[in-house]
């Protein structure tokens, strides 16, 4: 099977970003728990902030990522992913796990415990540099076929392994005992949702002018802090950069 190397990379945040530190500093708790599990609607910015973050905190050496779509569900194909994007931080790992995976039989559970035992053994990563695997777009692979390999992974990672999950699920069943062990940090729209002034940040980095108290007040009602409506506005107003006359369209009346 062909692998795709674009899947295993992480996106580039924008040139213009608007920095969150207090969402960074949430993130930075992710060596207390096994998992960090950052679900919202599409538009929320969950990869975009999730790489900045990383790019900040200058962990890029210790993550791999996997960007997940819907033919992931598969045990097989989802293992064949997993060990790519392992690989370049764990060298040899897709030696040792390709032969079982091109074998005459499948055993997804089996091959899930020679991964799970040499990322346990790899002498790089220790519970001091522990290794984080971002899995995006986790909806994609809300699937009956892969959740009990899922539950087995999120459940059996040895302690230097941490998980970072993005997606669009407002619940995820595999992580099920892990909620109940206290192992999960949960981030939700609540959380993700555009302040008011990073809005004005967002907006002015953009050429817009300063927002007054009230224009941004109604600025946050209108979007409730969507940062796709925000981009929106952006694209909208062209350059006349008129707040006011986009406040009255219908067009982010949401």
């Amino acid at each position: 099977m062909h692998i795709l190397s674009s899947k295993l990379t992480r996106p580039m945040p924008p040139p213009r970003i608007v920095d969150r530190p207090h969402l960074y500093d949430l993130f930075d708790q992710w060596r207390t728990k096994r998992v960090v599990f950052v679900h919202a609607p599409a538009g929320y910015g969950k990869s975009t902030l999730s790489s900045r973050w990383i790019e900040v905190s200058g962990l890029s050496s210790q993550v791999a990522w996997l960007s997940l779509d819907p033919g992931d569900d598969d045990p097989t194909q989802f293992l064949r992913y997993l060990t790519a994007a392992l690989e370049p931080v764990i060298p040899g790992i897709a030696f040792a796990v390709e032969p079982l995976l091109d074998g005459p039989e499948e055993h997804p559970v089996r091959v899930l415990e020679v991964l799970l035992g040499m990322i346990g053994r790899d002498p790089h990563i220790s519970d001091e540099n522990p290794l984080l695997l971002v899995l995006d777009d986790l909806h994609q692979v809300d699937s009956p076929a892969l959740a009990p390999l899922m539950t087995l992974f999120l459940e059996r990672c040895p302690t230097q392994l941490h998980l970072m999950l993005l997606g669009r699920l407002a619940t995820y069943g595999p992580l099920t005992r892990l909620y109940a062990a206290d192992q999960v940090l949960d981030l939700s729209e609540v959380e993700l949702r555009f302040q008011p002034d990073e809005m004005e940040t967002y907006l002015v980095q953009r050429d817009f002018p300063p927002l007054t108290p009230e224009m941004l007040a109604r600025l946050d009602a209108r979007t409730e802090g969507w940062i796709v409506v925000l981009q929106l506005i952006a694209m909208t107003a062209g350059k006349t950069r008129d707040i006011e006359k986009l406040l009255a369209l219908s067009l982010i009346h949401i």
